[in-house]
């Protein structure tokens, strides 16, 4: 089975590869645009029914959306965002999953 910590060095070897060979991203709609495109992607290898195509489309998904936090995401303001979704939607009680900024 593929665990999380099997995906991470994929990713970020994707996300490496596509910042040297693209630069940065502009703006937000440029990073729109190149996630709309890999999604279209996915979807043209679920049609087609070729799993290892549609890994690896999800996989480029995740780089250029973990791109997009990192290079304009304020790390406090998402927990903040996190918390408050949790408490207010998710779980029974306000209880919301430990985050590993909680200690």
């Amino acid at each position: 089975m593929t665990t999380l910590s099997d995906l991470i060095p994929l990713i970020v070897t994707e996300m490496d590869t596509a910042k040297a060979k693209y630069g940065r991203y502009h703006n937000s709609h440029e990073h729109y645009a190149v996630l709309q495109e890999e999604v279209d992607e996915w979807w043209d290898a679920v049609k087609s029914n070729v799993a290892d195509s549609c890994q690896y489309e999800l996989l480029q998904i995740t780089a250029v959306a973990l791109r997009y936090i990192i290079e304009n995401g304020d790390i406090e303001k998402i927990a903040l965002e996190q918390d408050d979704r949790y408490s207010r939607d998710h779980l029974p009680g306000g209880r919301r999953p430990r985050m590993a900024r909680d200690g």
